[in-house]
């Protein structure tokens, strides 16, 4: 605990950074330093918080595909995440990782295996990996997408009505 003396009666201030004043020093001061003391507890939060960012994107070193188009609103929300954040191009998206798009937007994603899975509005996806030889298991909750895949290497479509496996070709999925 550290003393301070000035003009003024002593202060003392603990270390939560709590300040505590002696008669004489106003409301407004001890209110000034308590904000202080919340903001310093604020920013150290934000820093906890980019710091388990980093540590996620670190978890997923190979990105099973790759958000290469945003247009409009489209949203991503991290697997283990509760509140989706605005998705940006080049993005790398992981096993439960959700991509959001709300009306009058678009969005791409280039799969590991080469294939181009283009989201309409209103649609949301959720990647997973799946066992075996399959590079990706696209979960289509809602809306529709258009995939266009020149190579050999096949993947898996999932909606509420269908399950696809699909080996070089071009087709529109609506759920």
């Amino acid at each position: 605990m550290a003393l301070a003396t000035g003009p003024r009666k002593n202060m003392f201030m603990g270390h939560s950074g709590a300040v505590m004043a002696s008669a004489g020093w106003s409301k407004s001061i001890s209110a000034r330093f308590i904000r202080m003391s919340l903001s310093g507890t604020g920013f150290v939060a934000l820093l906890l918080l980019a710091w388990t960012g980093a540590t996620r994107a670190a978890e997923c070193p190979v990105p099973l595909a790759q958000l290469v188009l945003v247009k409009g609103s489209v949203e991503l929300v991290r697997q283990g995440g509760l509140r989706p954040v605005v998705a940006e191009a080049n993005a790398g998206l992981c096993t439960g990782d959700t991509v959001i798009v709300h009306m009058r937007s678009q969005a791409a994603l280039l799969l590991s295996n080469a294939t181009v899975v283009r989201l309409d509005q209103g649609t949301t996806v959720t990647l997973s990996s799946s066992s075996g030889e399959r590079a990706a298991l696209l979960n289509v909750v809602s809306g529709a997408i258009y995939v266009i895949s020149r190579t050999p290497r096949p993947f898996r479509v999932r909606t509420p009505f269908i399950n696809a496996n699909v080996e070089g070709t071009e087709f529109l999925v609506e759920a």
